[in-house]
């Protein structure tokens, strides 16, 4: 009997843990303006560098097993050692911190940063064979923060040296908080109303990408500090022939040159993403979805996009493409043979090579979840 490894990333990432050990685990120094000295986990706290030792062994012993139980144990492991890393390097710092003088920080050192790093991509890769389902996906690697967060709220890591400093100037960085999420969101939304039609209707006319890709990339050539230059003088303009403007905040300086620079500059990967996303879509699925004369809403209330499929998930451009052809009513009949004539290859698409002539509950999405049952019965409707 031939003994292989089954899980290669896995016995990667935990022999990347092992070697973690090896590396500065948290950093000390007497204050904040000197430079830290490194100490290892042996060092700080023998005991979970045992259990991290043989965390890491038994991860790559596991490799080498067959079956699905592997990618289960390995999200316990790394669940495991996570959490215990991160109390670790709050115990560390308490008991650092009780033989020195107070105005020392412990800060987290790089063993510690490659070791957490290393817990996670093994839980993400572990939680990708368990589950295709991307509901569980999510839920499963949002639950690997639960006991790091508890930790947090319970004052656990409170010595480390970044809690310390978040204590002493807590107005500051409250201020610095806002500020940022008030640029993230004001470039989200802004870079999301205009990027997603400006890249729907760039795909429409083809002939119109080439100057607007040109363009944005002049944009992105500009550096930031320039294009903010480049806004000090209409915006203080604007803000000076219009009071109202300059009552909310809009001048040359501030918030709002940051945020148009930084929309500007999210405007082509944004773009360029939709156009080069909806280009994929197969012309087959494009046919399927004229022939089927389906719009965006039933489409997607019939579970038709939901299904994990590339071209089921292209059937809703493709209703609002036939619809924009024909008409919201208009041509049914001719809807309708299309539709018989092709229904059987959107089918064989939809639920895999050879499924369709065994019937929906062989579809690799099963009978419940089948993305050609919906779309039957409202052929079966429009055909009544």
């Amino acid at each position: 009997m031939t003994i292989r490894c089954t899980h290669r990333v896995g016995l990667l990432l935990t022999g990347l843990l092992l070697v973690t050990l090896a590396l500065p685990f948290v950093t000390y120094a007497p204050n904040r303006l000197l430079s830290g000295e490194g100490r290892g986990l042996w060092q700080a706290l023998p005991w979970l560098a045992g259990v991290q030792l043989a965390a890491a062994l038994a991860g790559m012993l596991l490799c080498w097993l067959p079956g699905r139980i592997v990618p289960f144990l390995h999200l316990l492991l790394a669940e495991l050692i996570f959490p215990l890393l991160i109390w670790g390097s709050g115990q560390a710092a308490l008991e650092l911190s009780r033989h020195g003088s107070p105005l020392a920080r412990t800060s987290p050192g790089s063993g510690l940063w490659l070791s957490l790093a290393l817990c996670l991509l093994l839980a993400s890769e572990a939680i990708r064979h368990l589950t295709v389902r991307p509901l569980w996906r999510w839920l499963l690697n949002a639950q690997v923060w639960l006991l790091p967060i508890i930790l947090l709220a319970i004052g656990a890591l409170d010595q480390l040296s970044l809690l310390k400093e978040y204590a002493n100037r807590q107005e500051v960085f409250d201020d610095a908080l806002r500020q940022h999420l008030l640029l993230l969101f004001g470039t989200l939304l802004p870079g999301l109303l205009i990027g997603l039609p400006l890249g729907v209707w760039l795909w429409r006319r083809p002939r119109w990408q080439a100057p607007a890709f040109t363009a944005l990339n002049v944009i992105q050539t500009i550096p930031s500090v320039a294009l903010f230059g480049l806004l000090i003088a209409p915006l203080a303009g604007l803000a000076r022939y219009f009071p109202t403007l300059g009552e909310l905040g809009v001048s040359g300086t501030g918030v709002a040159p940051a945020l148009i620079a930084l929309t500007l500059y999210a405007l082509l990967p944004l773009v360029r993403g939709v156009v080069t996303g909806l280009q994929q879509v197969p012309q087959d699925a494009l046919e399927s979805a004229t022939a089927m004369g389906m719009s965006a809403g039933p489409a997607l209330s019939s579970g038709a996009a939901s299904a994990g499929d590339a071209g089921t998930a292209a059937q809703p451009a493709g209703g609002q493409r036939a619809n924009r052809r024909h008409g919201g009513s208009g041509r049914a009949d001719r809807r309708r043979r299309l539709w018989r004539a092709g229904f059987s290859g959107a089918a064989e698409q939809c639920a895999g090579s050879g499924a369709a002539g065994r019937g929906a509950d062989h579809c690799p999405g099963g009978g419940g979840g089948c993305p050609v049952r919906p779309v039957g019965r409202l052929a079966k409707r429009r055909g009544q």
